[in-house]
């Protein structure tokens, strides 16, 4: 897959922004925190298969998400002003994975203001 200027998400710094804050060391463990294989993080860091933005949300929902997925500490968006972006950066990739990742956001949102996910 050709790397071009829309793609605003470094699967590879998105990756290695979770190890460090985790303090994990190989990709190995990446996974297993991830509930994952280390194949597929080995094919997300080659850019043969997408990153899985729910099970990245749902793992990583204390860290700053604007920092795991920018690299930007000092922005603390409002869940919901994610969507936005991941429809933008998203839009080459396919309906499904934004569907899952605004069910994600809504997740996440919800269970911050102490209600229900379902």
């Amino acid at each position: 897959m050709p790397k071009t200027d829309t793609h605003l998400i470094d699967p590879n710094k998105v990756l290695d922004r979770i190890k460090h804050y985790h303090k994990i060391r190989y990709d190995k463990e990446l996974a297993e925190f991830l509930g994952t294989t280390q194949a597929t993080i080995s094919n997300q860091r080659a850019l043969r298969a997408g990153l899985d933005f729910e099970r990245i949300i749902l793992a990583c929902r204390e860290m700053n998400l604007t920092w795991v997925f920018f690299g930007d500490e000092t922005a603390h968006p409002p869940f919901s002003q994610l969507e936005p972006i991941a429809t933008g950066v998203l839009a080459t990739h396919s309906d499904e994975i934004v569907t899952k990742l605004r069910e994600a956001i809504r997740i996440i949102e919800s269970q911050r203001k102490g209600g229900s996910s379902q």
